[in-house]
């Protein structure tokens, strides 16, 4: 027989080379054709022979090349159509992720794991080498492809997972990228094959897949029902690299055939999820973002009627009642008409200065407010009226207004209705979870049952309750005893206390 020297050209798509007879003896007349075959790759592909065998011919060039290139028609058309599904999903997300949404970034991975996993497809089709004529890049790019679908699996069930199965693949996010930067450094360097450091780096896969598959079993159990899926499609691309390594290790089959066929089952899974989700999640960002806009328009409604409620506190009769009481003193004690009026500018300028506060103020700024309103009353009243401070803590911070109008009301209501007069006590106290205001009078007092029916808007009540509950999670209670009096309780909770009881 005639023994044909061959020329091996390595590193195709295949991973054992492709054999080109030389015209002049492809054409000679001979019983027996001997062709040597030797793999001379370390790693897998121990049927590579087999394979050859199979893709073995008698027809024409042309003729040959034209079969091989059919052959992987469709599984490259599922490729560009699953890249261009990628790259539109990938634009999607990328506008997602611009626009805030949360679950942009996750969409994101799942999109580059596509636009990959498509490469690997595209790549790795049948008479590739034949379709564009470049063997080795066909190779590099197809393990490349591979390196970085697995990579962009291991972000997405980052993204997806949480607890220690995110600590660990966020871990294996760095290894991987740095294997993969060492493995196309080494490619580089003489007598080092691309291929056999491709083995090695999914070899390595292998070992740490087992781990992250208990934990993504244990985020199945833990996750939303709405995320489960998700998680598990993620387990079985994880499973489908790994049948596939062991596969090509033992001489099975060639390439990552389990690999794409869950590749292609995620993909169509995927993109119907994806689909779904993304415009969705856009509508609802839009959506969010309009809320966001209508709250700070809502919010500026809000402080102007914070003003206007404000400067409704500085009740007409009061300031009506406060000037007649200096116009008399002018004339019979300007010594006392001169302090009123130094009083009554107090007053004024700290109500004006409250209008523009919006955050919590300290307790001892109200009770110096609160004092110089009580002044002016005293100045009215005379002996009549009774005032007493008891106040054994002020380091801490209540909503703007909020005793004022509770001792506005003890005067009011209370002791300037009650013959004699009477007294109204201001005291604070401090327990393990909360400080407490008490505001008592020994005036006319009235019927709590009845207050609701009494025809009157009782808005300042009403103020500062709302105020104390959305600004630091705070209570007002007033109860009331007919002819003996009334008393206002203030809880203020401490520290995430009063986080906790905000909008309760």
């Amino acid at each position: 027989p005639y023994v044909f020297p061959c020329e091996l050209v390595e590193d195709d798509e295949l991973g054992c080379g492709n054999i080109i007879l030389p015209y002049e003896y492809s054409s000679a007349a001979s019983d027996t054709i001997t062709i040597v075959l030797s793999n001379s790759h370390e790693f897998g592909n121990d049927n590579a022979v087999d394979h050859f065998l199979e893709a073995l011919d008698l027809y024409s060039g042309v003729e040959f090349e034209t079969r091989m290139i059919r052959q992987g028609d469709l599984q490259r058309t599922i490729g560009y159509v699953a890249l261009t599904s990628g790259v539109l999903i990938l634009g999607a997300a990328v506008l997602s992720s611009l626009i805030h949404d949360k679950g942009g970034h996750r969409i994101c991975f799942a999109a580059l794991m596509m636009m990959f996993g498509a490469g690997e497809l595209v790549f790795s089709a049948p008479g590739v080498s034949l379709w564009n004529g470049i063997v080795v890049l066909n190779t590099v790019a197809n393990g490349i492809c591979m390196m970085f679908y697995v990579i962009m699996l291991l972000c997405y069930i980052g993204k997806m997972t949480r607890g220690l199965c995110r600590s660990m693949t966020n871990i294996l996010v760095v290894f991987f990228s740095v294997a993969t930067l060492a493995v196309l450094l080494a490619s580089i360097l003489p007598n080092v094959r691309f291929y056999d450091m491709y083995g090695i780096w999914f070899g390595l896969f292998l070992l740490a897949s087992f781990p992250l598959l208990v934990c993504l079993a244990e985020n199945v159990r833990s996750c939303d029902r709405s995320e489960r899926g998700m998680i598990i499609l993620a387990g079985l691309a994880v499973v489908g690299i790994d049948v596939d390594v062991i596969a090509i290790a033992m001489g099975l089959w060639n390439g990552g055939r389990a690999s794409r066929f869950v590749f292609v089952a995620i993909y169509l899974a995927s993109l119907i999820t994806i689909l779904h989700i993304i415009p969705s999640r856009i509508n609802l960002t839009f959506h969010a973002q309009r809320l966001e806009a209508e709250q700070k328009k809502l919010e500026l409604e809000l402080q102007d009627s914070r003003i206007a409620i404000m400067l409704s506190q500085i009740q007409p009769h009061f300031m009506f009642n406060v000037l007649n009481t200096i116009y008399y003193l002018c004339e019979k004690d300007p010594k006392t008409a001169r302090y009123a009026i130094s009083r009554f500018s107090d007053y004024l300028r700290n109500n004006l200065e409250n209008i523009a506060e919006t955050d919590l103020v300290s307790f001892a700024e109200e009770l110096e407010h609160v004092t110089t309103y009580m002044d002016l009353e005293k100045i009215r009243f005379g002996d009549e009226l009774e005032v007493v401070y008891d106040v054994t803590v002020a380091d801490f911070k209540i909503p703007v207004l909020t005793v004022q109008p509770l001792m506005e009301n003890a005067v009011k209501h209370g002791t300037s209705r009650k013959r004699g007069g009477g007294r109204v006590t201001l005291s604070t106290r401090e327990t393990d979870e909360n400080y407490i205001i008490t505001i008592a009078d020994t005036g006319r007092g009235f019927d709590p049952s009845k207050i609701s029916m009494d025809g009157k808007d009782h808005v300042g009540i009403f103020n500062v309750r709302n105020r104390l509950a959305l600004r630091c999670g705070g209570t007002l209670e007033i109860d009331s005893v007919p002819g003996e009096g009334t008393t206002a309780v203030v809880t203020i909770p401490k520290g995430e206390l009063a986080y906790e009881n905000i909008g309760d």
